[in-house]
């Protein structure tokens, strides 16, 4: 299903009209709350213009000659590029792009390999002193393909499911809060080497597609032609988790997903995913979230 605020009109400088598909995301806070919110003390320092996600966003280009608000830009998968003033850069998997307002900007996903973006348009009394806090070096930072920040992103995107209303953006608006947070700390960690990013996603979309399988890192380290130390190290930079931490969290991802969506029980849940003990798999699934299964069940269905 498309998520687009496609009953508000969306502000040519704002977003582009970049048509969605089903699993895309374009979420526009309405104008008259986003007045309400300018003034609410818990809103005020900080709230959102605009969210959406752009997957393999093909023909996708974006050119602004007026920019009075923050965007941050994380490239999830593919290339693009970006203009500003006379500077081009190439965009890859794992660039944070922040914008402040007044940097005009061009930018257009590659016509080969497009990319997909999550964006997010931001402003606020305070919105520069957060800007500020993110790292970036000519307006980028490569922080790796980071699960943590794509989860805050999605967090958004279920908020606004909920409805329009004060109550439901004062809660956006503090998990945008969340998500520079995590921006900020990530764009502080060292740079993973560019002609490591197409191996390490290859790794990452084999851990996808196995997740209901033992991890062996004999073969994702020969997956990206390193010996099983440097494949380690490298993944940690990528990521900022080492690959069993990360494949652990895809495992847990995929029961919070089941747990939410089917009526399959939990030893049911556990074997599917490669647990064939179930308090074992209970025991990992409270270690991470800090609750058990049973218990997150219930705190979702309530």
């Amino acid at each position: 299903m498309t998520r687009d605020s496609d009953s508000f009109s969306i502000d040519d400088k704002l977003t582009s009209h970049w048509p969605l598909p089903d699993n895309g995301a374009r979420q526009i806070t309405p104008k008259p709350l986003l007045k309400q919110l300018s003034s609410h003390i818990l809103a005020k320092d900080l709230h959102p213009l605009g969210v959406g996600f752009y997957p393999k966003a093909t023909g996708h280009k974006m050119l602004r000659s007026e920019h009075t608000n923050y965007l941050l830009i994380y490239c999830s998968a593919g290339n693009g590029r970006i203009r500003i003033g006379e500077n081009t850069q190439r965009i890859t998997i794992g660039d944070l792009i922040l914008l402040p307002p007044s940097v005009l900007h061009e930018y257009q996903a590659d016509d080969q390999l497009p990319w997909s973006i999550y964006w997010l348009h931001f402003d606020g009394e305070l919105a520069e002193e957060y800007a500020s806090t993110i790292r970036t070096e000519g307006y980028r930072a490569n922080i790796g393909l980071q699960h943590a920040l794509i989860e805050h992103f999605e967090r958004l995107f279920n908020m606004r499911e909920r409805g329009i209303s004060v109550s439901t953006y004062l809660t956006i608006c503090a998990q945008v809060k969340l998500l520079l947070l995590t921006a900020s700390i990530l764009s502080k960690r060292p740079e993973v080497e560019q002609t490591s990013h197409n191996s390490l996603h290859d790794a990452i979309d084999y851990m996808r597609n196995h997740v209901d399988e033992d991890l062996h890192l004999e073969q994702l380290a020969s997956l990206c032609n390193l010996s099983k130390f440097h494949f380690v190290r490298k993944f940690k930079t990528f990521t900022g988790h080492t690959p069993i931490q990360y494949f652990i969290q895809l495992k847990i991802e995929k029961a919070c997903r089941l747990l939410d969506n089917t009526q399959l029980s939990i030893k049911e849940i556990s074997a599917q995913l490669g647990y064939p003990d179930s308090l074992y798999f209970s025991r990992l699934f409270k270690r991470v979230l800090g609750v058990s299964p049973k218990n997150y069940r219930q705190l979702h269905s309530a």
